[in-house]
């Protein structure tokens, strides 16, 4: 034990280690000593079981612990052990500020249990995961009662994959519109919440005391309809949304026509948005650049991979980012249809005294040799400011590695993240390479 006590404050990550519950016992031990000083501890999937996390709830309890984040991640936990956490939550002692529970059958019943822990004055809980937890609408009614709890500490919470739906939305909303309520991430990806989910969604967002910044809505069943509500919900002066996830919905270029609008409103925050996967051409890009060029849009990252694009609409995205008054920092085109036609259109946006891209994904488009040697005049250019690229399954060959190894070299580039994965680079065109990493102008960092 006192070997296992040395070795373990080196530990943080324990997960898929064929533990069970007589390591949970051991970890307890070591969590009560004064000389642990663990923080950060993930279990996730070990099979420790109810049992398990009731022996290591009386570590959590310790005075001398110090643990705030711990991850039980796919551990076969059930209902029992929501009570026994819940416990554990309400000690004074416990300073546990993260906790996941994902992937484990907790069910409703366990929600229930778990959330008389949340409303204690003594929980100090910020981040809770209870992604496919085989939850329902029923967990949305005592979540959003503890929401409104003055005590509830939580501003993250993780509701995805499971099976709330519109009317479990609806209840939701009840805790977000409470001035109570701390939340500011919320996650409700694969939840099929449709248009009229969303639209009661919307309706919390647009309450004056709601605090929510980051919302997750990935693979939602979400349409055309349901972008003129987050329009209009981006539109209002009470919402706090910066971070917004709609990646895996069939909105189509039609439903980004009317999510512009919000994205234009001098009350729109929004400065992440995730497009990914929706359907796009390129009148949804030439749509997406008129937000892009308004003075009110604070967009800073956008994702566009897998979508549709192509050349056509990669030029027209290009005269967005050229823009004074685009403010894109991070850019995802991983996956459009895209060739080397589109690299020279990058590379003039790159050289533009307007770009303010630091991080572009080109992955998995065929852009070849030709066009990232086209890409490296505009990475070279004193106006570039590109610190990060990705170029993975890009169909390139040792043909491209002398130009790279030039943009390396040259006193100009930023770059410090290069990703040039599943290409057929060779070992000639590693070494040409080489001679731009051991250059003293070389500024890379990380080459994956």
């Amino acid at each position: 034990t006192f070997l296992f006590y040395n070795v373990f404050i080196f530990l943080d990550r324990l997960n898929s280690c064929d533990l069970s519950e007589e390591s949970c016992e051991i970890v307890a031990s070591a969590l009560q000593s004064s000389n642990s000083p663990l923080r950060d501890l993930d279990l996730s999937s070990n099979t420790l079981g109810d049992s398990g996390v009731k022996l290591l709830c009386a570590g959590l309890m310790s005075p001398n612990c110090k643990l705030q984040r711990l991850g039980l991640n796919s551990c076969d936990l059930s209902e029992e052990s929501c009570e026994i956490v819940a416990s554990a939550l309400q000690s004074s002692n416990s300073p546990l500020r993260d906790l996941d529970l994902s992937s484990n059958t907790l069910g409703d019943s366990g929600v229930k249990l778990l959330c008389a822990g949340l409303m204690s004055p003594n929980c100090k809980l910020q981040r809770l995961g209870l992604n496919s937890c085989d939850l329902s609408e029923e967990s949305c009614e005592i979540v959003a009662s503890a929401l409104q709890s003055s005590n509830s500490p939580l501003r993250d919470l993780d509701l995805s994959y499971n099976k709330l739906g519109d009317s479990g939305v609806q209840l939701l909303c009840a805790g977000l519109m409470s001035p109570s309520c701390e939340l500011q991430r919320l996650d409700l990806s694969y939840n099929n919440l449709g248009d009229a989910g969303v639209k009661l969604l919307c309706a919390g967002l647009m309450s004056p005391n709601c605090k929510l910044q980051k919302l997750g809505l990935n693979s939602c069943h979400l349409r055309e309809e349901s972008c003129k509500v987050v329009a209009s919900a981006l539109q209002s002066s009470n919402s706090p949304l910066r971070d917004l996830d709609l990646s895996y919905n069939n909105l189509g270029d039609a439903g980004v026509k009317l999510l512009c609008a919000g994205l234009m409103s001098p009350n729109c925050k929004l400065q992440r948005l995730d497009l990914s996967y929706n359907n796009l051409g390129d009148s949804g890009v030439k749509l997406l650049c008129a937000g892009l060029m308004s003075p009110s849009c604070e967009l800073q990252r956008l994702d566009l991979s897998y979508n549709n694009l192509g050349d056509a609409g990669v030029k027209l995205l290009c005269a967005g980012l050229m823009g004074p008054n685009c403010k894109l920092q991070r850019l995802g085109l991983n996956s459009c249809d895209l060739s080397e036609e589109s690299c020279e259109v990058v590379a003039s946006a790159l050289q533009s005294s307007n770009s303010h891209l630091r991080d572009l994904d080109l992955s998995r488009n065929n852009l070849g040799d030709a066009g990232v040697k086209l890409l490296c005049a505009g990475l070279m250019s004193p106006n570039c400011k590109l610190q990060k690229l990705g170029l993975g399954w890009c169909n390139l060959t040792e043909g491209c590695c002398d130009v790279l190894a030039s943009v390396l070299r040259s006193p100009h580039s930023e770059l410090s993240d290069l990703e040039l994965r599943d290409n057929e680079l060779q070992d000639s065109g590693v070494r040409a390479l080489s001679a731009g990493l051991v250059d003293s102008q070389c500024n890379l960092q990380r080459l994956g």
